[in-house]
């Protein structure tokens, strides 16, 4: 599965298309249904959905009650949710009500800035820590927002991973090399499945100072790089000021493949 957009507005809608969407992964989805799957959305800030800041909670409640009806069980959230929050002790996953969304369900929601470390290699020999939940699950989906950022261009499939990083200090050793150490992150926790919220996205200053925008979309696949090219087309947004597809693209991640299948997506939906 390269790429699948889906047209979706109604929590009706999302349910189907969710759905679709992971059907469509069918041959790749853990062969044993007590395998651990890791959720990984985007709740970088106490905003609802509906201002294009955080993933959606029908987004988040569809993708579990799908993989629940194809009988997964051993389920975790988790999100290390921005510095600012957690170190004032305000819990974004209690105000976003994903608590009471997991508890619903019967599965796991951890905060990440807590989680048990796991290490990997920053840029110039620096070494940080990602939660080992994530890179030990057994089936990763990472479900970003499709909203611009004020730093890095954008942020979707590859940024949104920022959140597996273990509280404040390991987030700022991010910024000494922003778009490298953000493809490292990506290079070690290798999502199986990406899944974009761009119902309600966010143009302007983002991640939290932008303006909503409904855009109606859910951008479905297994290459980061391939999607956020087509949520940069999307958004009418030259790929080169997105920091991260820009760094892909100099080392050879980010190639002429993927700019061939995101034109032809982009002419064939969207034009």
């Amino acid at each position: 599965m390269q790429l699948s957009i889906k047209e979706a507005y109604s929590f009706k809608e999302i349910k189907e298309k969710i759905r679709e969407v992971i059907n469509e992964v069918e041959n790749i989805l853990p062969a044993s249904k007590g395998a651990s799957i890791f959720l990984k959305p985007n709740l970088n800030a106490n905003m609802n959905a509906l201002t294009g800041n955080t993933t959606d909670l029908r987004v988040l409640s569809s993708v579990i009650h799908t993989l629940k009806d194809k009988g997964y069980h051993n389920i975790t959230i988790g999100e290390g949710t921005n510095s600012g929050y957690y170190r004032s002790n305000i819990s974004v996953i209690s105000r976003l009500k994903v608590d009471e969304l997991a508890n619903y369900y019967g599965v796991k929601v951890i905060d990440l800035n807590y989680a048990e470390p796991y290490e990997i290699d920053f840029e110039k020999g620096v070494k940080a820590s990602v939660a080992r939940e994530a890179v030990e699950s057994d089936f990763l989906i990472n479900l970003p927002k499709l909203k611009t950022h004020f730093e890095a261009g954008m942020t979707v499939c590859l940024k949104n991973l920022m959140g597996c990083l273990i509280g404040q200090d390991n987030k700022k050793k991010t910024h000494k090399d922003l778009a490298k150490n953000i493809l490292n992150i990506n290079d070690t926790l290798k999502p199986n499945l990406h899944i974009v919220d761009g119902i309600i996205a966010m143009e302007g200053l983002g991640p939290t100072r932008g303006t909503p925008l409904k855009t109606g979309v859910l951008i479905a696949g297994t290459d980061p790089y391939l999607i956020d090219l087509v949520c940069a087309k999307i958004a009418e947004f030259d790929y080169r000021k997105v920091r991260t597809l820009k760094a892909a693209e100099e080392l050879g991640k980010l190639n002429s493949k993927h700019h061939a299948i995101a034109v032809a997506q982009y002419i064939g939906r969207f034009k």
